[in-house]
């Protein structure tokens, strides 16, 4: 049997807004939008126990940000690895003070 792992990273500060909610730049323009990462630019692997065997696969994602308040969004995640299932997920994440997306 095949484990599929993935990771996804999340951001979140539950006390106060990140600081790039201060940084002067408009962040709202992100929701709503779809990011698509193509096959070749993410690699990814499955792991298959009890052989611990990882092999790499074709990565297919895409993100939809589905609503953005106070530096935080968040929206769904569709992947494929392979030739397994597309598998969904949340998502949520901030925009970092150096204006990075984590």
């Amino acid at each position: 049997m095949k484990t599929i792992l993935t990771a996804t990273l999340l951001s979140v500060m539950a006390m106060s807004p990140p600081a790039s909610a201060s940084t002067g730049h408009d962040w709202r323009w992100i929701n709503g939008t779809t990011w698509y990462v193509p096959s070749f630019g993410l690699l990814a692997y499955t792991y298959t126990h009890p052989d611990n065997i990882l092999t790499p696969v074709q990565d297919q994602t895409v993100y939809t940000i589905i609503g953005y308040r106070n530096g935080y969004f968040q929206g769904r995640t569709a992947g494929k690895l392979g030739s397994n299932e597309i598998s969904c997920m949340p998502l949520v994440g901030s925009v970092a003070p150096e204006e990075k997306i984590t």
